[in-house]
């Protein structure tokens, strides 16, 4: 099996700051409250589980990682996980979801007006 794509997560992090989920990434503790939201949302019940475990601070990441249960279905999810279709996906929510850069003018030397005209 080939070796998942490397993703540098400050990387993604600065493709995502121009979308709609930008201003929910710019500190660790958005970054978090995102992520354990998503994790509620699951449809898998024990990822939705550690979210809301998470959410509500009953318990810290380091802790699910500890824990035989949660710690034994993070790493399935992860095995499972199809890291060129993430990739994918981000890739197409970034195109899909980052508005064009703004039109840029261009200085023309024939312009009808001076900037002497402008300023009368």
């Amino acid at each position: 099996m080939d070796d998942p794509p490397k993703v540098d997560p400050d990387e993604v992090l600065e493709k995502l700051r121009a979308t709609p989920l930008g201003p929910s990434l710019e500190t660790e503790t958005a970054r978090r409250s995102f992520l354990y939201g998503q994790l509620e949302r699951s449809a898998d019940p024990m990822l939705r589980e550690m979210g809301q475990e998470l959410s509500s601070g009953r318990t810290s990441p380091l802790a699910l990682l500890h824990s035989d249960a949660y710690g034994a279905h993070l790493l399935s999810v992860a095995e499972q996980a199809d890291g060129a279709a993430l990739k994918t996906g981000l890739d197409q929510y970034v195109a899909d979801h980052t508005p064009p850069p703004a039109p840029r003018w261009e200085d023309e030397e024939d312009d009808d007006f001076s900037e002497e005209d402008w300023l009368r």
